[in-house]
């Protein structure tokens, strides 16, 4: 649905794992590894951009999630998608695409857990500027716009944790560009390699 920014079909479903009981998260006895809802939610509050946010903002968006899964290779939004709302990574892998000029798409980077992206779309509601593909099957938190509305509409200051957000995201592509200017072949790969293992320029 528009609401989503996705459809809510057969590959891209509401999560249905059990939870567990208690404790800290852990991820449910699928052949996935997905999070139970309550799981993936409080291991979101404990990681990325949530954690750097006071716990009142923190908890008030994950209780407007939808969990939602993806199989490997499955769109999550394609470049020029109507806008939706914001998504979290809570496990798997999501390639991000992007065509700035005249050429592309291309991937990239590869978002790991903990990582929320889609955030300027669901403001500004225009049209996304980049697409996510997952790259293995994935367990994501939805925040729909509506919900990005309320929360703000509830507490006004909240907006400033948005800005949190839009600054760890804009590390992750300063560090994009910081690769491509490497001139050495080996080093420009390894600088590569160690991003999307999150060792550096990881941002969130």
């Amino acid at each position: 649905s528009h609401e989503y920014g996705v459809d809510l079909d057969k590959d891209r479903r509401p999560n249905t794992a059990k939870t567990g009981s208690g404790g800290m998260a852990r991820k449910v006895d699928t052949a996935e590894g997905f999070f139970g809802d309550a799981e993936a939610r409080e291991f979101m509050a404990s990681t990325g951009w949530l954690s750097r946010v006071p716990l009142e903002f923190s908890q008030r968006l994950l209780a407007s999630c939808v969990v939602l899964t993806f199989g490997a290779d499955e769109k999550v939004y394609n470049l020029d998608d109507p806008p939706g709302g914001l998504y979290g990574l809570v496990s798997g892998r999501v390639g991000m695409w992007v065509a700035p000029q005249e050429r592309g798409p291309y991937l990239g980077h590869i978002m790991r857990p903990g990582h929320w992206f889609g955030l300027a779309s669901a403001l500004n509601r225009k049209s996304r500027a980049i697409g996510l593909r997952t790259i293995k099957p994935s367990q994501l938190l939805l925040v729909p716009m509506n919900k990005l509305d309320q929360l703000v509409a509830d507490v006004p200051g909240d907006w400033r944790h948005f800005t949190v957000l839009a600054e760890l995201n804009t590390a992750i592509a300063m560090a994009a560009v910081d690769d491509l200017l490497i001139r050495s072949p080996s080093k420009r790969c390894a600088a590569v390699l160690l991003r999307l293992a999150g060792l550096r320029g990881s941002g969130q």
